[in-house]
């Protein structure tokens, strides 16, 4: 069974049913449902997803979506050395590379964002994604 982090754009996909995004993206927890794959974020993903859901685009319903979606994944820690790595980093975007230190230090299999460009320096063993390219590796699996 893979172990997925889920970025903060995938997660706010999934949560805001934000086209044309969304059908890739809600796959995820359909391969979750089925147990072939375990999702993981992180309590810096859900603080954005907060903001991003409550406070910029106001989504109805947004407590009980989020909260819905944290039922659905494993929560996991970065940590004051992860926030160090990340800092010290070659990857531009801090925030960015917060995340992928954090799934990287967790043993996680597969990084799944849509911003697979912000992350040109990323070690062999957590590749990054795209929802789409993600489904295509477990549907020939």
């Amino acid at each position: 069974m893979a172990n997925i982090f889920l970025d903060t754009d995938v997660a706010f996909d999934i949560i805001s049913k934000r086209l044309p995004y969304f059908d890739e993206s809600v796959k995820l927890l359909e391969l979750m449902i089925e147990g072939k794959i375990v999702l993981h974020t992180s309590e810096s993903c859900v603080a954005n997803l907060i903001y991003l859901a409550s406070d910029i685009y106001k989504i109805k319903g947004a407590n009980e979506k989020l909260v819905d979606f944290l039922l659905a994944c494993e929560l996991i820690s970065c940590g004051k050395q992860r926030i160090i790595e990340a800092l010290k980093s070659p990857l531009t975007d801090k925030e960015d590379a917060v995340q992928y230190y954090t799934a990287l230090h967790h043993g996680l299999d597969y990084f799944v964002t849509r911003n697979v460009k912000g992350y040109v320096m990323r070690h062999d063993s957590l590749p990054v994604l795209m929802p789409i390219d993600f489904n295509k590796i477990i549907d020939t699996a």
